[in-house]
């Protein structure tokens, strides 16, 4: 069962969290001062616990931008974003970070 937390701000913003059983946390829910729903942000999970994805919505719900994040054994960490034009792909792009311990 998932489980909701809310951070408060001295502004009166508001983000609501839902985090599920493994206590990831799968939704971002930003509130502005007055309550209105500004912007959600969505996180997909691999077997790991390691975010995969991160997606942003508008108020509306209207893809924003998708990053994935993919990883391999090398410890490579590839990043490809998109963003979004009116809820269609509008740019994509792709960045490799090396990843040490």
């Amino acid at each position: 069962m998932n489980k909701v937390e809310d951070e408060y701000y001295s502004d009166g913003s508001r983000i609501e969290k839902i985090i599920n059983i493994k206590g990831d946390v799968t939704t971002e829910n930003y509130f502005n001062p007055f309550g209105k729903l500004e912007t959600t942000f969505k996180y997909l999970y691999n077997s790991q616990g390691i975010c995969i994805e991160e997606s942003e919505y508008n108020s509306k719900g209207e893809p924003v931008s998708k990053t994935k994040y993919i990883y391999d054994d090398f410890k490579v960490n590839k990043i490809e974003t998109t963003e979004y034009d009116n809820g269609k792909p509008k740019k994509m792009s792709t960045e490799i970070n090396n990843q040490t311990d």
